[in-house]
């Protein structure tokens, strides 16, 4: 899966690897930046992975 992107100076950048967002998603707690992260994804059309992380213990494994 290739996704194409174009700069700001209006250069083309090829992404090959699937995107894969890791954010943060508690009952308690939605991490701001997570979301603004997806809407910006959805706001571009870049195909992505949205990867919650939901305990505790799954922030503490990803920062590990």
């Amino acid at each position: 899966m290739t996704t194409t992107l174009s700069t700001p100076a209006g250069k083309q950048i090829e992404l090959q690897a699937p995107v894969k967002l890791y954010r943060m998603s508690m009952p308690e707690h939605e991490c701001p930046w997570g979301l603004r992260a997806v809407n910006l994804l959805n706001e571009k059309g870049i195909a992505f992975e949205d990867i919650k992380l939901t305990s505790p213990e799954d922030v503490a494994a990803f920062k590990a």
